[in-house]
């Protein structure tokens, strides 16, 4: 399973992480987008699986010397922080009814972690060209919010974008 919304789901359900995972056979975790770590993953599996991700990691070139200091953020990160997902902060699904407009639409109801799908009226607008504009900041936004503010998205089909809320 790939974990990188592992704790998101967990939290949204109200469940252990462990349970999620408890029929899978191997699991990457995130301990940046899961925890707030600096950097780092968590790969859990079986022993014959383990040694077989580290010789394909050594193959291509993989893996870091005097990578200590960033061992301990993630293993500080994953016994002391609480996940980002856990925190106060504006829910995805109230955000998506104010992010509705007459060029697009977001639905509420299918917003369960922190990633928010935008549906495009493609006759006014594609994903493509959506994208692109939340990306740019104008003097007069600049002006009148006193801060740049990008909106970072993805375009994923010929009529939808995806957006990962912070």
């Amino acid at each position: 399973m790939d974990g990188a919304r592992l704790l998101n789901a967990a939290t949204k359900l109200d469940l252990p992480p462990e349970r999620l995972v408890r029929r899978c056979t191997s699991v990457s975790l995130c301990l940046s987008k899961g925890l707030g770590a600096p950097v780092g993953s968590v790969l859990v599996g079986s022993s014959e699986f383990i040694q077989r991700a580290r010789r394909l990691r050594k193959a291509v070139g993989g893996g870091m010397r005097q990578c200590g200091m960033l061992a301990a953020a993630g293993s500080t990160a994953w016994t002391t922080c609480t996940p980002p997902c856990t925190r106060p902060r504006p829910c995805t699904a109230a955000g998506s009814r104010k992010v509705a407009a007459k060029t697009f639409t977001c639905d509420p109801c299918g917003a369960h972690t922190n990633i928010l799908m935008i549906e495009c009226d493609t006759k006014k607008v594609t994903p493509q060209q959506l994208c692109q504009r939340m990306g740019q900041v104008t003097q007069e936004e600049v002006t009148e919010l006193r801060e740049s503010v990008i909106v970072r998205l993805l375009p994923m089909t010929n009529s939808r974008a995806r957006c990962g809320a912070s």
